[in-house]
């Protein structure tokens, strides 16, 4: 922005053309005009500088915060676990997608750990050495399970691809609360496939002890599908396609006033 002063031109009839004051004013005021030319441009340059600078203090002040930000380290680096987590069929686990752990004891804290390419979660330890993987390995679903998740599977789901087969849970959460671990499905269309698979459609309940071991059958329920395709906030987002039409996905879980 440019402050702009306005000043009469050397032809303005009140100096050019003036019968009263004559030559001699005239002469007076194109040079008084040529001095007010000069503090103009003088102003012009004083004020484009500021302006600038007004401009740039917002970046110049966040780029001083980022830099005056202490950086964020690990605290403790761990070596690879012993034993490594496995998918459904017992090969190294390569897409682990959510944790939960119990209230810490001591130094340790009992987890159950998910892979969203399958149906079956495990239970691992975390402490003062680092992740322990254990061989307790639950299974949270099954297409045959009795009894059945509660409430009924989506029906009018808009994945592009149409409807696939009872397969994966696509567990993409875990969180714990009052001796059950809660583990959620995706809520969405495949991601490579773009089917709907109901199976990714549900929330698991599991009881567990004091070690994280299952001690109880797991209970599915697509209530969490119901309430979402209810919701005013994500409704219109609910069973489409994730990246051509924005698609609801979860990714997270929090549990209380359980």
């Amino acid at each position: 922005m440019l402050v702009e002063v306005p000043v009469p031109s050397d032809t303005d009839a009140n100096y050019c053309d003036d019968p009263v004051r004559g030559p001699e004013t005239i002469s007076s005021k194109s040079e008084e005009m040529r001095r007010f030319k000069r503090r103009q441009k003088m102003l012009r340059l004083t004020v484009l500088p500021a302006l600038l600078l007004s401009a740039l203090l917002p970046a110049l002040r966040e780029r001083a915060s980022a830099q005056d930000a202490p950086l964020i380290k690990p605290v403790k680096i761990y070596d690879e676990p012993a034993k490594p987590l496995l998918d459904d069929k017992d090969h190294v686990s390569t897409n682990i997608s959510g944790i939960g752990c119990l209230p810490p004891k001591e130094a340790t804290r009992h987890c159950l750990m998910i892979d969203d390419e399958g149906q079956r979660a495990q239970i691992v330890r975390l402490g003062e050495d680092g992740l322990t993987v254990t061989d307790h390995r639950p299974r949270l679903i099954r297409e045959d399970a009795d009894p059945p998740p509660f409430g009924a599977a989506p029906m009018n789901a808009d994945c592009s691809a149409g409807n696939g087969k009872f397969k994966d849970l696509d567990g993409e959460a875990v969180a714990y609360a009052n001796s059950y671990f809660y583990v959620a499905g995706s809520h969405g269309c495949s991601r490579n496939s773009f089917k709907f698979h109901p199976s990714a459609f549900l929330l698991v309940r599991l009881p567990v002890d004091e070690t994280g071991h299952m001690a109880g059958e797991p209970q599915a329920t697509y209530r969490l599908s119901e309430a979402l395709k209810g919701s005013e906030k994500v409704k219109n987002y609910f069973g489409k396609d994730l990246t051509s039409a924005n698609g609801l996905n979860i990714e997270g879980l929090a549990v209380s006033d359980d």
